[in-house]
């Protein structure tokens, strides 16, 4: 028994020692490649171009406030058209409310009808047996 105890302790020592030197293996790896990256950085950090500097061209300024003009013209329209769409579905929420429908649902089915009769009104009158006569 004692030497079952003793091949068992040479076994856990082993263990241990492979342990360790796996360990020791790992940790060199992270030292080595902290090491790299820090070379890197620092090679980065040294010869990276600095921010070039800013040329006064009176040119390119025209030009940048000329597209910011136009932009700003643009926004400006966007905002017109985006308030008055706004004031129209006010008008139309409110015209709806009045005529008694409350509900999210109930103004949607009041839509789909007047957009249904407005679809009925709408079509061309022509040739309704023959469509493709019209052309």
């Amino acid at each position: 028994m004692a030497s079952n105890q003793k091949k068992f302790q040479k076994k856990k020592d082993r263990e241990r020692e492979v342990r360790k030197k796996v360990l020791h293996r790992r940790e060199s790896l992270r030292r080595h490649k902290a090491e790299e990256r820090e070379k890197e950085e620092q090679y980065e950090r040294e010869y990276q171009e600095g921010q070039k500097p800013i040329v006064n061209n009176e040119k390119k300024d025209a030009m940048i406030k000329d597209r910011l003009r136009d932009n700003m013209k643009i926004l400006e329209a966007l905002e017109q058209e985006y308030l008055k769409e706004m004031e129209t579905r006010k008008e139309r929420n409110d015209d709806l409310e009045a005529q008694g429908y409350l509900t999210l649902p109930e103004k949607l089915e009041a839509l789909s009808q007047k957009a249904a009769v407005l679809a009925d009104g709408n079509v061309i009158k022509g040739n309704k047996e023959n469509p493709g006569a019209d052309a």
